[in-house]
């Protein structure tokens, strides 16, 4: 298993940005995944983050013996089967508002 950070900004002109912890196989399959849910939901075993309000991110690979203050606990799985992107989320909302 392999630990990234995700760093992402909300806005370009602000100085904030919030820092993800995420684990996988691969770094190429962690930015498959944050590339197809980048306009909607990435949901992981830890929290959800709604992609949409993202206005850029980048994400590094660590070493944990580099930063003995993270503990391996602190890194989220990415769950594909919850995650979403626009177009799924457009659907699953009229096919649900239908039914009303």
């Amino acid at each position: 298993m392999k630990y990234f950070v995700l760093t992402v900004a909300i806005d370009e002109q602000s100085s904030f940005s919030h820092e993800y912890y995420i684990k996988g196989q691969e770094l190429d399959e962690v930015v498959r995944l944050m590339s197809k849910y980048s306009n909607g939901i990435l949901s992981t075993n830890k929290f959800n983050l709604c992609t949409q309000n993202i206005k850029f991110g980048y994400v590094r690979e660590i070493n944990l013996q580099d930063v003995p203050h993270i503990d391996s606990s602190e890194f989220a799985l990415i769950n594909e089967r919850k995650s979403y992107d626009l177009s799924e989320l457009t659907y699953y909302l009229l096919k649900f508002s239908n039914l009303s």
